[in-house]
């Protein structure tokens, strides 16, 4: 061996030696240099080193951080919040880069158990600066408190205890029967016959941090707290692996009303066999079943179970029928269908499954029918054109999911019914027609777009389906459009609405999730290139699937062509809900700057539009006040000082598109001459907005007083003199002021009790005033 090679394996014996005292055991984690027990840089322990894990986009995006918190002993699945840190937010490791590109689901126990897309020890793309940390949900459980967990019932499994709100293992160093006795009397359990389990793990590893609590019982305390105890890492270097504590206790949690091996469904009305949350008998306890990974194989076991000689089930997820209260006792179950009984089946156990999981199932028996296998038909629509598809299969009809119903199945089940070859369809899930009483035959299914048939399409056994999310469609024949034709849907003028295409025959919206030039859309349409045409997304103007199909389409345009003819289009086969519109705007013979109202009561009122760029717009909102509305007036000839801004949602909706948003002084002479600035482009953002308008009044000898909050201003041949106060004014004063659209916080004031009174002496009373309505009384709002 020469020099070099010795020096290199010395240092790496010297470091090897160094990470091992960590004294971890691989694949725990571990959280470092948070503020709290429940936060920190995110470790996880790989042949005895610590080491950290990437926070790249697949952290972030999946179940990643839920995973590491359920393993490091924190309560995650009852909607506690699991918050994410990259950057290296809690410091650098100094360790290797243990994991990078994880894709966990959310349910695992352990990050090992995750898939990954690179090996372990592959930092590809990653360095320190990007090592993640979490923040668990704090007091997932009460310090002190224990429980046993991974036992096929209550009274029996791996021994936790809560710490700094979190559960950890317990290591079976000095576990003994003095521990267990305490164990089951904290429980509530007899604990004369208690029985220590700490060979092999027979219960599995538990959750958190193992740790070495050296407990010291004597036997006859209520709770391991009163026990003596020295907390330590749980390691021994004799040992490769942890060995963890667990306990059996005698009797039962609730007195035993069942057999064990028994099953019910619990539905609205109690217990039963047809429908309702799937309940299993286990030593004297009723308990559930998850609905992770249960599908329509376990659920024709269950319905065989309760007598059903040829099954056919609902699925229904998520303690549909109400939560159970016993012990969650098969997770992930996985029946083939042929057995006679759940635990024939495999299934594994989680404490970290809760009831809001339980799965329900509604039973029946098999109705065979006449149907032409492979036949389908739309059932429940409104139309003959629509409904909920279901599919004859061995003489029965059967329904499909909607998790990957696309367009291509779509164009064969409406090819199928005998629409057009280029037909197209719209796709309605989460049951939008029902799902009926048949139970779900198609899972994934997956065409080409080509076939004939649908049982022609690959039917992949992907099961994990349920209850509300059967798929529906609406087919659509061709019509006599051209290809590359367009036209705006849902208008109140031919210059607004969502846009449709002719596809290959078939009106189509055009889906919102892809950019396509306003100018090239307007030009087509005839308008002229103007520096306001714009677009709008989530079916603005009322484009939906009802209408027409919404096909996603991708557009590659230069943005100088004259119509979407001549640019490229791909059709996808991406689900998509909602249309994109435009808003094309005409060139009109009106002078830039000048302004005029329209849609009030009188010539002196109204919306207020001015020509920009030889197109009426309307005013932006924003910044709307007195003193534009004394400049509007001023232009407009009327007398300036006393002048109304008014905003209205009533203008909203119109054709005319927002313009600028201006800011005056008071002082100028056209609202042109004012400080602008420039409107959102997307019409979504103004669409329905309110828009600014002004009420101008003619000369008169009164006039409110701004911002007097009811005085009243007269004037004489000196000018405006005199202040009378509302309190003192007479019965012509009080009709005048409502005649003048008194305004309070924007709203026109009338003659309400809370705000305007005319008592017996007819004066004008305005109360309830408040440091809140300071500003709001007067009658330039």
């Amino acid at each position: 061996m020469h020099l070099l090679e010795v020096i290199l394996w010395i240092l790496n014996v010297s470091v090897a030696l160094g990470q091992l005292n960590d004294n971890c055991q691989h694949g725990t984690l571990r959280l470092v240099n948070g503020s709290a027990t429940n936060n920190g840089r995110l470790e996880i322990c790989i042949n005895f080193v610590w080491g950290s894990v990437c926070g790249d986009y697949y952290f972030r995006y999946y179940g990643n951080a839920r995973v590491a918190c359920r393993q490091l002993g924190y309560e995650v699945d009852g909607g506690q919040s699991v918050s994410y840190y990259g950057s290296a937010y809690y410091g650098q490791s100094t360790g290797p880069i243990w994991l990078n590109r994880l894709y966990c689901t959310g349910s695992e126990n352990n990050l090992l158990d995750c898939n990954r897309g690179v090996d372990i020890g592959n930092a590809y793309g990653c360095s320190h600066s990007r090592d993640v940390g979490i923040v668990c949900p704090a007091n997932s459980c009460s310090t002190g408190s224990v429980r046993l967990t991974d036992g096929l019932i209550l009274t029996e499994g791996t021994v936790e205890v809560c710490n700094d709100g979190a559960w950890t293992s317990v290591c079976d160093y000095r576990w003994g029967y003095q521990e267990s006795f305490v164990v089951c009397r904290q429980l509530g359990l007899p604990a004369t016959d208690a029985q220590p389990v700490y060979y092999s793990n027979s219960f599995g590893y538990g959750h958190g941090i193992p740790t070495l609590y050296n407990w010291r019982c004597f036997g006859n305390e209520s709770s391991l707290n009163d026990c003596l105890k020295s907390t330590s890492s749980c390691y021994y270097s004799y040992r490769s692996v942890y060995r963890i504590s667990g306990v059996r206790c005698k009797g039962s949690i609730v007195p035993g009303n069942c057999s064990t091996g028994s099953m019910r469904l619990v539905g609205p009305n109690g217990p039963n066999k047809v429908e309702g949350r799937v309940e299993y008998c286990s030593n004297g306890v009723w308990g559930t079943v998850s609905s992770y990974g249960f599908d329509v194989r376990d659920a024709h076991v269950v319905c065989r179970r309760l007598g059903h000689q040829t099954p056919r089930a609902l699925i229904f997820w998520n303690a549909y029928f109400g939560q159970g209260s016993g012990p969650v006792l098969f997770h992930y179950l996985g029946c083939n269908g042929n057995e006679d009984r759940l635990e024939h089946c495999t299934y594994s156990t989680s404490f970290s499954v809760s009831h809001t999981t339980d799965v329900s199932v509604k039973c029946s028996e098999r109705v065979l029918t006449d149907c032409i296998n492979g036949s389908v038909r739309l059932v429940n629509g409104t139309t003959p054109d629509e409904g909920r598809v279901e599919v004859c299969i061995n003489g029965e009809w059967g329904t499909a999911c909607d998790q990957y119903w696309d367009r291509r199945e779509t164009k064969v089940v409406c090819r199928q019914l005998q629409y057009s070859q280029n037909t197209e369809g719209s796709i309605f899930r989460n049951s939008e027609f029902g799902d009926g009483d048949y139970q779900q035959i198609l899972w994934k299914i997956q065409c080409t777009g080509s076939e004939t048939n649908l049982t022609s399409c690959n039917n992949y056994h992907y099961r994990y389906c349920y209850y509300g999310r059967t798929v529906g469609i609406k087919c659509y024949n061709t019509s006599n459009c051209t290809h590359g034709e367009i036209k705006l849907y849902g208008r109140q003028s031919n210059a607004e609405g969502d846009l449709q295409i002719c596809f290959n025959g078939v009106w189509v919206f055009v889906c919102d999730s892809w950019w396509i030039s306003p100018n090239i859309v307007c030009r087509q349409l005839g308008y002229q290139d103007t520096n306001w045409a714009l677009y709008s997304y989530n079916s603005l103007f009322g484009g939906n699937k009802n209408v027409a199909p919404i096909m996603y389409i991708r557009f590659s345009c230069s943005g100088n062509e004259n119509s979407l003819k001549n640019c490229y289009d791909r059709p996808y086969n991406y689900y998509c809900n909602t249309a994109r519109g435009f808003t094309c705007s005409s060139v009109v013979n009106c002078s830039n700057g000048t302004v005029h109202l329209t849609d009030g009561g009188g010539d002196n009122e109204g919306r207020v539009e001015i020509c920009t760029d030889g197109i009426w717009m309307t005013i932006d909102p924003g910044y709307w006040n007195y003193n534009n509305a004394k400049v509007v007036c001023r232009q407009l000839g009327y007398y300036d000082t006393w002048s109304v801004a008014i905003t209205d949602t009533n203008w909203s909706g119109k054709n005319e598109r927002v313009g600028y948003r201006y800011v005056c002084t008071g002082t100028e002479n056209e609202l042109s001459n004012c400080s602008k600035y420039s409107p959102s482009s997307y019409a979504n953002d103004w669409f329905n907005q309110k828009r600014g308008g002004v009420d101008c009044q003619y000369n008169d000898t009164k006039r409110l007083l701004q911002q007097s909050y009811g005085n009243i201003q007269y004037s004489n041949e000196n000018g405006f003199v005199g202040i009378l106060t509302v309190n003192t004014i007479d019965t012509t004063v009080t009709e005048y002021l409502r005649e003048l659209n008194w305004y309070y916080n924007g709203n026109k004031i009338s003659n309400s009790s809370k705000y305007l009174i005319n008592n017996g002496n007819k004066t004008l009373v305005i109360n309830n005033i408040t440091d809140e309505d300071i500003g709001k009384y007067s009658a330039f709002i």
